[in-house]
């Protein structure tokens, strides 16, 4: 009679940790805002070349780095920034990876008591991304 060993079905889980809002700024400008910061960087220095020739190529290259910059960074922050996935990396996280999905449970205080944790469990893989709170 030969015995073959119970094989148990496990997955990897890890330590609580969160990215600092710092980090994930820089990840955000890396990943997704750099075209457009390249973009306004060329053309805020054709106006500047422009400038030698009309000095209202200056104004148009001020607007450029000073009113149309800001505002496609935060668009860039509106659109990736405030998505479920990169809003817990900021917040305390765990991350499970099992056999179909990935698990990721954020540890979010509750706005009226700061004294209790939550867990929001998001799913990637076959289910709903938050699916339900516990305490």
């Amino acid at each position: 009679m030969s015995h073959t060993p119970e094989i148990r079905q496990t997955y990897l889980t890890t330590v609580r940790f969160e990215m600092p809002h710092r980090i994930m700024a820089t990840r955000l400008m890396t990943i997704y805002g750099r075209p457009w910061l390249y973009g306004a960087a060329i053309l805020t220095a054709a106006a500047g070349i422009a400038a030698i020739f009309d000095l209202r190529w200056l104004i148009v290259g001020l607007m450029i780095l000073l009113i149309a910059t800001p505002l496609m960074l935060a668009l860039l922050y509106l659109n990736y920034g405030l998505r479920p996935a990169c809003v817990a990396n900021v917040l305390p996280h765990t991350v499970e990876l099992l056999p179909d999905a990935l698990r990721v449970k954020v540890w979010a205080r509750e706005l009226s008591e700061l004294s209790e944790w939550w867990v929001v469990y998001g799913f990637y893989g076959e289910e709903e991304i938050y699916d339900g709170w516990e305490r």
